[in-house]
C-alpha cells in the first residue's frame, strides 16, 4: 500500500488544479525562494500526523486512526495588491477543497477513503531572500483523517511473550483487510 498521505496531497492538487485558480503553478512541497519566482504559486505539504488505536490493545494494535494536517501556501510577490489576491486566492482555495471533503471525485477503488476535510486555522506570512526580495503568503491548515491497518505489508506477527499469532486474511481486494488474532492456550 502506497502511502496514503502521499495520495491525499495529490489528490487535493488535482482538486486545487481543477479549480482553475489564478496562479501560474500548483505543487506539492515546501516553500523555497527557487519556487517563489515563478509565483504567485500554491504549494502543497505535510504537517502533524496524529495516531491513536482503532482496534486491537495499546500495545497490540490491529488498526489505527490516523489524524493528519496538511498545509496550502498560497504566495506572492510582495505588492500593493498582494494582500487582496492572498485574500482571494485563500477563499478559492478553501471553496475548491471543502466542495470535495471526501474525496469522492477522484478516490480509486484500492485507496481506503478518508472521513472528511476541514479546515483548521489560516495564518499570513512573508518570505524575504538574501537578494531583498519579499514574498507574501498565507497558509491553510487542513485536516483529514483516515484507518489504516497497522501490519499493512505483512502476512503473520508473532508475539512470542502472549504466544499469539496475528494473521492477515484473503478478503475482497475493494474492503479494508481484517486481522484475525488466534491465541493458542489462552481462554476468554
Amino acid at each position: 500500500m502506497s502511502n496514503l498521505r502521499k495520495f491525499i496531497k495529490k489528490a487535493y492538487r488535482e482538486v486545487l488544479v481543477g479549480a482553475d485558480l489564478d496562479v501560474k503553478k500548483i505543487e506539492i512541497g515546501r516553500p523555497h525562494p527557487t519556487k517563489l519566482n515563478d509565483g504567485p504559486i500554491v504549494l502543497i505539504y505535510n504537517g502533524d500526523e496524529e495516531v491513536s488505536v482503532l482496534s486491537g490493545s495499546e500495545y497490540v494494535p490491529t488498526q489505527y486512526k490516523k489524524t493528519f494536517q496538511f498545509t496550502v501556501d498560497a504566495i506572492t510577490p510582495a505588492s500593493p495588491e498582494g494582500d487582496d489576491w492572498l485574500d482571494d486566492i485563500s477563499g478559492q482555495i478553501e471553496f475548491a477543497m471543502l466542495a470535495d471533503i471526501f474525496l469522492e471525485n477522484i478516490t480509486k477503488k484500492d485507496q481506503p477513503a478518508i472521513h472528511g476535510l476541514k479546515l483548521v486555522r489560516t495564518r499570513p506570512y512573508n518570505i524575504e531572500d538574501e537578494s531583498e526580495h519579499t514574498w507574501w503568503g498565507t497558509s491553510l491548515i487542513f485536516e483529514t483523517a483516515y484507518d489504516q491497518n497497522a501490519y499493512p505489508d505483512k502476512k503473520t506477527v508473532y508475539l512470542e511473550e502472549y504466544d499469539v499469532e496475528i494473521t492477515k486474511t484473503d478478503v475482497d481486494e475493494n474492503t479494508i483487510d481484517p486481522i484475525l488474532i488466534e491465541a493458542e492456550g489462552l481462554t476468554t
